[in-house]
């Protein structure tokens, strides 16, 4: 999830009026394929709660390789989906197959929204459907509330007060609120805040994979055992290479794990990853965690989404808080508090110092680094912080 300013996101659970009607897969598994769009209720791992336009709860199966896509991008953690929350659902064979938010529908369909008016006294504005291209409308109009779980982000930057004016263009995440009736605004990006959000999200993906694996299921045993990772690792598995070190490990067991070789280079889509090595047990069917072992931590593979995921906010570019993380040799040069990096001493780099906790203000601010994260950053830096390899 990306964190907001405080007062700008509800995360509370939504009120609906009726008791949760929870439908088994075995009643939904006839169906091929389908599409719905509800609002989330709550959403676990393996399962999600969704209520409809008249309050129904349904609970859907998730697996391992459902692709969950935010801001048009794949990849998306399961935390990052919030209660009230409109999303659409692809089913395949009884399970969701993806799980998309609305601006992911929007860009799909190139459908935009165009301001048509906004009522400051009543707090809402409406908006019509355009086509992207040729900016015709392209659907009915809809009048959306907006407060304290709404978040405006135009031309990158933030927006305190909302204000949009007739003609606008955005991309809008829609849900309810408690204090409102109605369907209530929670993200509305115009195009460069879009990207920003995708490309954060791309790179969130990568460092998420990088560092905690990605999912994939056994499709073939032998001697060269086979797996297929999930749609949304198709950018981070062209990472890997022919002869690359992995760990593979049961979803279920994650202590039981294996290090084997790549075979081959990924191939498909969805990848698919050949193995030196039997699996030890793994039968066909079965879930496992595919995470590269990185012999030498690279800036650019390793560091870099780690920083993009965490910092960009308050540190891209030349970093408005005179502290940048667009280069080793700007973090080297560090900022008012010191430098960000001492080439071979994790321990006394501010980077990491703040990024574990150990010297405050931790930062970022709204969030922990995961410690696999905080892991390859001290490597990194142990290692002498080059750029490269």
């Amino acid at each position: 999830m990306i964190r907001l300013p405080a007062g700008l996101w509800f995360l509370g659970a939504i009120t609906l009026a009726q008791s949760p009607v929870l439908t088994p897969p075995s009643a939904i598994a006839g169906a091929s394929s389908e599409e719905l769009t509800g609002l989330v209720v709550s959403l676990e791992a393996d399962r999600l709660l969704l209520a409809d336009a008249a309050g129904k709860r349904t609970s859907y199966r998730l697996q391992p390789l459902t692709s969950l896509r935010r801001f048009g991008e794949p990849g998306a953690a399961i935390g990052e989906f919030q209660p009230g929350e409109q999303v659409r659902l692809r089913l395949r064979g009884g399970t969701v197959a993806e799980l998309s938010d609305a601006i992911s529908d929007q860009v799909q369909r190139k459908t935009p929204f165009r301001v048509v008016s906004q009522d400051r006294d009543q707090y809402h504005f409406t908006v019509e459907p355009i086509d992207g291209a040729t900016g015709a409308p392209k659907g009915e109009r809809q009048t959306l509330g907006y407060g304290k779980p709404t978040f405006l982000m135009q031309r990158e930057n933030p927006e305190f007060v909302f204000r949009v004016a007739e003609g606008s263009r955005f991309w809008i995440n829609r849900g309810a609120a408690p204090e409102r009736s109605g369907p209530v605004a929670r993200e509305v990006l115009d195009d460069a805040s879009r990207e920003r959000f995708g490309r954060q999200q791309r790179l969130r993906t990568l460092a998420r994979f990088d560092a905690a694996g990605a999912p994939a299921r056994v499709i073939a045993g032998g001697p060269i055992p086979t797996v297929q990772l999930g749609t949304d690792a198709v950018t981070w598995a062209q990472r890997l290479k022919s002869g690359a070190r992995v760990r593979v490990s049961n979803l279920t067991t994650p202590g039981n794990a294996r290090i084997t070789m790549l075979a081959a280079d990924p191939s498909g889509t969805p990848p698919i990853l050949q193995l030196r090595d039997a699996l030890g047990g793994l039968g066909v069917g079965e879930y496992v965690r595919v995470t590269p072992i990185r012999e030498q931590v690279s800036f650019k593979q390793d560091v870099e989404p780690i920083l993009q995921v965490n910092c960009l906010p308050c540190h891209g570019g030349r970093g408005a808080s005179g502290f940048s993380i667009s280069s080793p040799e700007r973090l080297r040069a560090g900022g008012p508090r010191g430098k960000g990096i001492v080439a071979g001493k994790s321990g006394e780099s501010l980077l990491y110092l703040a990024m574990s906790g150990e010297r405050n203000p931790r930062m970022p601010p709204d969030r922990d680094a995961t410690p696999e994260q905080l892991e390859l950053l001290k490597r990194w830096i142990d290692a002498g912080a080059a750029s490269e390899p």
